[in-house]
């Protein structure tokens, strides 16, 4: 192939496009996966020693009657009739209570984030130490 070949195919490529190959690599299977979840239902992996405390929060075992369909425990363990991986028990809560649970913790994070720089001025001020604030 001539030099005046090989320039004229260059310049038949759109120079704007890029060729890029992603390389897909191999990733070890992720035996906590849910696969075929309910859309309106929201899961979690809790440890069977807090399974009280959980259902207290409103999560509930999920049955292997009702649950996903396809999915089986990694371990082979079906010592009950709910699904778990090793001291792992699969539980499950309505959506939209799980989206008002994690509003209550967010707003909950967010008032004690305020008063921890409330009292972090007020210690300041009293220490006579000048802040400079970024926002």
């Amino acid at each position: 192939m001539s030099k005046k070949q090989k320039t004229e195919e260059k310049e038949m490529v759109d120079p704007r496009t890029i060729d890029v190959q992603v390389g897909r690599t191999w990733q070890a299977p992720n035996p906590l996966r849910v696969d075929n979840r309910d859309p309106n239902s929201s899961y979690r992996w809790v440890r069977k020693d807090k399974i009280e405390q959980k259902r207290y929060e409103g999560w509930k075992p999920v049955e292997r009657d009702n649950g996903p369909e396809k999915y089986a425990s990694p371990d082979g363990s079906q010592t009950d009739n709910n699904y778990h991986y090793r001291e792992l028990v699969l539980c499950k809560m309505p959506r939209d209570m799980a989206e008002q649970r994690n509003q209550h913790y967010r707003d909950k994070g967010t008032k004690a984030l305020a008063a921890a720089k409330t009292r972090f001025r007020n210690e300041a001020s009293r220490a006579g130490v000048e802040l400079i604030e970024d926002r």
